[in-house]
């Protein structure tokens, strides 16, 4: 009889401890974190390209050396093994620049009007990236959530922006000589340069580490996808015959999005380190 009572004892305790999960019992958390990446493989992959940078007000031939951002998240624990959540990504980082631009030539006497075509140095573009991604935890290692070695998945919706800034450019077109130094008007058009618009697929091996009953820090590291999808553009020469001035220059927006794309998808991995509130 006694070992009976034991097993039954047993079963029930176990039975018990199975069904309550948590850290001290709190299923749901909130996490800030920051994040970094060098980019390397978009140094590597652009190596047959010169990129520059700012230097004072000069331009120097060099790389964005740092991509950085941050990340909130909220998920909920559906069992010490499951979770559920969302998570918003805000990103910053540098994308090469267009090296050709267009000079629109009005002739005010009635005769041709014509596009000219011209090479540049221009300092690299600063782009903004806003990821909304649901994204679900795991852990193959016991029923610790949210607490301990986690997976995550997710999959959201990016939408990436060229920050509109004085940038320095260099125009070497002979028949522009007097802008050819630091030209003063923009480059781009920035009413007319849409979000582009993608898709990120997010894996991340993450450990939280208890400081308290209801505080963690969080850190691990992160692999993505990011693609985009933008359609082409019809902005461009056909757009600017109405300008009718010879004091404007402007870039094509599918060289843009092409080149804001190929930065975007060569950014795979990124470390990231915050803290964790559990409630």
């Amino acid at each position: 009889m006694k070992i009976i009572l034991i097993i039954s004892a047993l079963c029930l305790s176990g039975l018990a401890n199975s069904q309550t999960f948590g850290y001290f019992g709190k299923k749901n958390s909130l996490s800030i974190n920051g994040n970094g990446s060098i980019p390397i493989i978009y140094w590597y992959t652009k190596r047959e390209y010169t990129n520059y940078k700012r230097s004072g007000n000069t331009l120097s031939q060099g790389n964005d050396a740092f991509d950085y951002g941050m990340n909130i998240a909220y998920t909920h624990c559906f069992s010490g093994s499951f979770a559920l959540g969302f998570e918003y990504d805000l990103l910053f980082g540098n994308v090469k620049a267009p090296q050709s631009g267009t000079y629109f030539v009005y002739d005010a006497n009635g005769g041709y009007d014509y596009y000219a075509y011209f090479d540049m140095k221009h300092e690299q573009l600063s782009i903004r990236t806003n990821v909304f991604m649901p994204k679900i935890e795991y852990t193959f290692t016991g029923s610790q959530l949210p607490f301990g070695i986690n997976n995550q998945l997710g999959i959201g919706y990016s939408t990436t922006k060229v920050l509109e800034k004085d940038y320095l450019y260099k125009v070497s077109n002979n028949d522009i000589a007097a802008d050819s130094n630091l030209v003063s008007n923009k480059m781009i058009e920035y009413d007319e340069l849409n979000a582009i618009k993608g898709i990120t697929i997010m894996y991340a091996f993450n450990i939280r580490t208890p400081l308290s009953r209801s505080l963690m820090i969080n850190y691990g590291i992160r692999y993505t996808l990011n693609l985009t999808f933008s359609p082409e553009s019809t902005l461009g020469l056909s757009t600017l015959n109405d300008n009718q001035s010879n004091s404007k220059y402007y870039t094509n927006y599918n060289e843009i999005k092409n080149l804001v794309g190929g930065k975007r998808i060569s950014s795979i991995m990124n470390l990231n380190l915050g803290l964790t509130y559990v409630f």
